[in-house]
C-alpha cells in the first residue's frame, strides 16, 4: 500500500506560494495531508519584512494553513545562492515544520526571476529523495519553456485562491499582484488538461528515485492532482 505523501511548499518570496500553488495548498490541507510551508527570503527593511511575513501568514491561513506549519528561512531577498550553507539552512528550516517530505512544491525552472530560479535549484539540491512539482508565477513565467503535466482543478477554489493573494496588500498596491493575470494563467492550459480552470505544475525527478513517482501517483489517485489528457509524466521511464 502506498504511503500518504508529506508535502513541503517552498516559495522564494512571501506571496509566491499563494500565487503559484494556492489551489494545491488548499486541497492539501483539506485532504488532511501533512504539510509544511517555507518562505525563503525577506527584504532588508525590517518593518517591511515583518509586514510581508504577516501578509503571508494571513494569506496561507485563508487557504487552510496554520501558523505552526509556516516557517521563514530569512535569506536576503535578491541574494539566494545554492551552496552548502544554504542547503543546511533550508533543511533546518523545513525540519521545523515537517519531517522527510516526499513531495516538494516550488518554482518551475521556466522562470525569469533570479530568486525563483535559484529557489528551484536550492530546493532540488536539498531534498533529493522527493518528487518536485514546479509552479508558475504569472509575471515571471517563461511560457515558451513551461511544460506542465499535472494540475489542480481550481474551478471551485479559484475565488479563495485569489482572495489569499489579496492579503498581500503591499504587493497589490504596487501592481505586482493582478487577479486578472491569475485567471488568465488558470485558463492558459485548458486544452492540455480539459479542465476549465487549472493551477498547473511541471515535474522533476531524479533518475534513480522511482519512489518519487509513487508519491505523485498517490496524489492523482486521491483526486488532488490531475494529469494532462495525453498522459505525459515528465519522461517517466520506469
Amino acid at each position: 500500500m502506498s504511503i500518504k505523501p508529506k508535502l513541503l511548499f517552498v516559495g522564494s518570496h512571501p506571496d509566491d506560494l499563494e500565487l503559484g500553488a494556492g489551489g494545491l495548498i488548499k486541497a492539501a490541507f483539506a485532504g488532511n495531508y501533512s504539510v509544511g510551508v517555507v518562505i525563503l527570503t525577506d527584504v532588508d527593511d525590517l518593518a517591511e519584512a515583518n509586514r510581508r511575513r504577516e501578509e503571508a501568514i494571513s494569506g496561507l491561513c485563508h487557504l487552510g494553513a496554520n501558523p505552526e506549519s509556516i516557517a521563514f528561512a530569512a535569506f536576503r531577498d535578491g541574494y539566494l545562492e545554492c551552496n552548502r550553507r544554504s542547503v543546511d539552512l533550508i533543511r533546518k528550516t523545513a525540519h521545523s515544520v515537517i519531517d522527510n517530505p516526499s513531495v516538494v512544491i516550488t518554482h518551475t525552472h521556466a522562470d525569469a526571476h533570479l530568486d525563483h530560479i535559484r529557489a528551484a535549484e536550492l530546493t532540488i539540491a536539498s531534498f533529493r529523495k522527493a518528487a518536485f512539482l514546479g509552479f508558475a508565477i504569472p509575471n515571471s513565467l517563461i511560457i515558451s519553456k513551461y511544460k506542465p503535466s499535472l494540475c489542480v482543478d481550481v474551478s471551485i477554489s479559484e475565488d479563495c485562491k485569489i482572495e489569499s493573494t489579496m492579503f498581500h496588500k503591499s504587493q497589490v498596491k504596487i501592481g505586482r499582484i493582478d487577479s486578472n493575470n491569475i485567471v488568465r494563467l488558470h485558463r492558459a492550459f485548458t486544452e492540455v488538461f480539459n479542465i476549465k480552470a487549472c493551477e498547473t505544475f511541471d515535474q522533476t525527478h531524479l533518475f534513480e528515485n522511482e519512489e518519487s513517482y509513487n508519491s505523485i501517483d498517490y496524489l492523482v489517485k486521491d483526486g488532488v492532482l490531475n494529469r494532462s489528457i495525453d498522459g505525459i509524466q515528465d519522461g517517466r521511464i520506469f
